[in-house]
């Protein structure tokens, strides 16, 4: 693989948090993120399909031997890599494959490879 990053990624479950995030959670979840206009607007489009996937992904992890995603392939991090990676909840291994490892946040950028 030439010019990518990897990224391995281990998330937590909450066990008191029943559901993922719904729309308004994720909208909340980056609302202290310097974002600019452009961003943000994103975020707000995008926060019902982000929590349909969440949602989906928990279903799916519920039907799972042990009830942990053992692999998940994200290609491409941006805020659904940022949710997948803590605040959706999910017991998850993310690994994360860019072509160009792009910091979402100064404070808070997908770590690349050579950073773990």
């Amino acid at each position: 693989m030439t010019g990518g990053d990897i990224a391995v990624i281990e998330t937590s479950s909450n066990e008191n948090d029943a559901c993922p995030m719904d729309a308004g959670r994720i909208i909340e979840y980056f609302k202290d993120w310097d974002l600019d206009d452009a961003s943000r607007y994103y975020v707000r489009f995008h926060a019902k399909r982000y929590a349909f996937l969440l949602k989906l992904l928990q279903e799916c992890i519920g039907k799972m031997p042990g009830k942990t995603c053992e692999r998940l392939l994200d290609i491409g991090p941006g805020f659904l890599t940022q949710l997948l990676r803590g605040g959706g909840g999910l017991p998850i291994l993310l690994t994360v494959l860019d072509f160009k490892m792009v910091a979402l946040n100064a404070g808070t950028a997908i770590p690349t490879s050579s950073s773990i």
